[in-house]
């Protein structure tokens, strides 16, 4: 299955279905079912500009770091924004559906869309 890397703490808002939109400055063409895996380091300035201007309150120790998260559905790619987390000049990778794991799957991140083997996944998330 195809997966994203996402610095925390926008990866836990993301799997939380609180962020529908991640931003980078290259469009992808894919269309469906993406993992979100939490990549190993965070920016501890986030959490602030989080609360700052979002009043979202997150706890740093619960984020989860290095592991695979969630899957989304991602529907479209585009620069129109139509979203508060969209920033303008960038590609926005719109989300939907956020579907949660039992339990979060250690994993090496990597630059890019990358795939995760069907082995690592439950039986009912495999192709």
């Amino acid at each position: 299955m195809k997966c994203l890397t996402v610095w925390q703490p926008w990866a836990d808002l993301i799997v939380n279905g609180i962020k529908d939109v991640e931003n980078r400055p290259w469009a992808t063409r894919y269309r469906g079912p993406l993992l979100i895996h939490a990549a190993a380091r965070m920016t501890v300035s986030d959490l602030e500009l989080i609360a700052r201007k979002y009043g979202i309150e997150l706890d740093r120790s619960a984020l989860r770091l290095g592991a695979i998260l969630r899957a989304v559905d991602l529907i479209d790619c585009r620069k129109k924004v139509t979203s508060q987390w969209h920033k303008r000049g960038k590609f926005g990778w719109y989300f939907e559906n956020p579907r949660r794991l039992r339990t979060a799957i250690p994993y090496k991140g990597q630059l890019g869309v990358f795939e995760v083997p069907d082995r690592l996944l439950p039986m009912s998330w495999r192709h």
